[in-house]
């Protein structure tokens, strides 16, 4: 509880009795959303050497909890696998005890930090719950025997509703299952840890399947309080049960309590979800490991930028690519935080917005590949065959191999801000909901077909949409002219073309290389259909960059 005090402390928040009774308004504050937006943020900065490096094995450690975040939010039907490591600490004497290590912590200290990220005493005391089971996992995990602990929604005798949304557990319960992995000595070496979260099971199917004595427990269980949610996550110490009894782990425990619900539309949803987490997990593994492993570069450059207070150039050129994007009073907090010269000063409010908006494009397009059902009812059908075709020609682009890094570049921007313009929120487990952050750019009125590979014009079907207004472009190495036509962050199309691309416009040579030949007379740029004077040509147009040398390079990149 030191640890944890000291924690609250050094967040500006206060630990006593009266604090957490009295201040449950907090639960709505920005700041609270920010915290818990930027944990892995804060996990990177926390092991960040002064070079900005990170040992691998913490970055596995958040790799995996991103992951886990994937499967809750883009992929309801999964069941999430992982593995904690298991360290042997002396203590002074012959003996070493045993502890379950994460991010440099136990098992019992990262339980207990969940109350860095939740204000209300009924959160609190579930979180004394999971800090005991996860004592119980690190003293006693063994070979051979699965470790149940079933984590139910908070009830209306636990808090109300409005406390329940706002803490993350109102809609889902959580179901985990604990295994010992051994090596070839019979060393308990790590913790096997297999979950899901499952929607529509009352609470009342959970208690009458615990005191039926011919349960998957073979046993019946008592409980304190049978309107309560903790009544049930308490007996976790009691539900322990041969491995071979549960083959497929939390699965086999939503089928466990499907006969006792007695509700017909509850009944039918959770027999559709436990369908469900029996399909192929494999593609679910898949598209997470990916979009983790994206997601993590993210948090990484997020990182860097608090750290230093400057946005890197990957954040950057991310706040550039989507420029068109951004909802208004996004865009608003984004240009407040801009400084000539500097560039976008980094502040725990950009930082959290810009995660905020990373994790709904993320998990939105997971949720697209893997089929979420739920989210792709809610997009026009035009619009998710192009994100489709784009993903393919993306995944195209990546298995010949021998495109420039331009490319590739481009083509994951292009499909960035097709799955923006969705601007679908997403939401699910400990991360919230995240969403609003677009405008909705992509819609039907592109027509019935894609464009064809051969005759597609540059930005013809995405820019059609763009706004463009007279200003002074933002790049301190821009070529274009002084004023020109500017987008919504102040940056012309041929530098937000080099952004796109991938070079540093704060660097002559990359942009002096990437637009080698633009200048050359007959080359034109458009904006509208508006012409611009150039004190070096007699007219110029500032939007679609034509010219004969990339040509090809917009034939494949445009067409999405």
């Amino acid at each position: 509880m030191f640890v944890i005090s000291l924690l609250l402390k050094r967040q500006g928040f206060l630990m006593s009795e009266t604090t957490l009774l009295t201040h449950e308004e907090e639960l709505f504050s920005e700041k609270l959303k920010e915290q818990r937006l930027l944990v892995e943020v804060d996990n990177l900065m926390t092991v960040m050497d002064g070079d900005g490096n990170i040992p691998d094995v913490l970055l596995d450690d958040i790799r995996l909890n991103l992951e886990t975040a994937v499967y809750e939010i883009a992929m309801p039907l999964a069941v999430s696998v992982s593995s904690q490591r298991v360290e042997y600490i002396s203590d002074g004497s012959e003996n070493k005890r045993r502890v379950i290590n994460w991010l440099g912590k136990n098992a019992v200290e990262v339980a207990m930090g969940g109350k860095l990220h939740h204000r209300s005493r009924a959160a609190f005391d579930r979180i004394e719950i999971e800090v005991a089971e996860a004592r119980r996992a690190q003293e006693h995990l063994q070979p051979g025997v699965a470790q149940v602990f079933i984590s139910p929604k908070m009830t209306s005798s636990d808090a109300t509703a409005e406390v329940a949304i706002a803490e993350h557990l109102y809609d889902e319960d959580a179901i985990r299952v604990s295994y010992a992995v051994q090596n070839s000595q019979g060393e308990v070496i790590a913790r096997r840890l297999e979950s899901l979260l499952v929607r529509d099971i009352p609470l009342e199917a959970w208690v009458r399947m615990l005191k039926d004595p011919n349960n998957v427990f073979g046993r019946s269980f008592s409980l304190s309080d049978e309107d309560s949610a903790l009544s049930v996550m308490s007996i976790f110490s009691q539900l322990d049960l041969p491995e071979k009894a549960i083959p497929d782990g939390p699965v086999a425990l939503v089928r466990a309590v499907l006969p006792y619900i007695t509700d017909k539309g509850q009944l039918e949803s959770v027999s559709r979800q436990l369908q469900g987490f029996t399909w192929d997990q494999e593609k679910y593994k898949e598209q997470a490991k990916k979009t983790s492993e994206e997601w993590l570069k993210f948090e990484t450059e997020l990182a860097k930028s608090l750290r230093n207070g400057l946005a890197t150039f990957d954040i950057t050129r991310y706040i550039i690519g989507l420029q068109h994007n951004w909802s208004a009073s996004r865009l608003l907090t984004i240009n407040d935080h801009y400084m000539d010269g500097q560039g976008y000063i980094m502040t725990r409010q950009l930082a959290a917005l810009l995660e905020d908006s990373k994790r709904q494009t993320l998990n939105t397009l997971a949720g697209i590949l893997t089929d979420n059902k739920e989210m792709i009812q809610k997009i026009d059908q035009q619009a998710l065959s192009e994100i489709r075709f784009a993903q393919s020609h993306l995944s195209n682009i990546m298995l010949v191999g021998h495109f420039s890094e331009d490319v590739l570049n481009e083509t994951k921007m292009v499909l960035e801000r097709k799955v923006a313009g969705l601007n679908i929120g997403v939401k699910g487990g400990c991360n919230g909901y995240s969403g609003n952050n677009f405008n909705t750019i992509i819609s039907s009125q592109y027509g019935n077909q894609l464009a064809d590979v051969t005759t597609v014009q540059p930005g013809d079907k995405e820019r059609k949409t763009w706004k463009w207004q007279f200003g002074y472009c933002r790049a301190p190495q821009c070529r274009s002219p002084k004023p020109t036509w500017v987008g919504p962050c102040s940056v012309c199309e041929r530098c937000q073309f080099m952004s796109d691309i991938g070079k540093d416009l704060t660097k002559p040579s990359s942009i002096n290389v990437a637009t080698k030949g633009l200048n050359k007379k007959g080359s034109s740029l458009h904006v509208s259909g508006k012409k611009v004077s150039n004190n070096n040509e007699s007219e110029q147009d500032v939007s679609r960059i034509s010219k004969k040398d990339l040509a090809g390079h917009f034939r494949l990149t445009y067409l999405l």
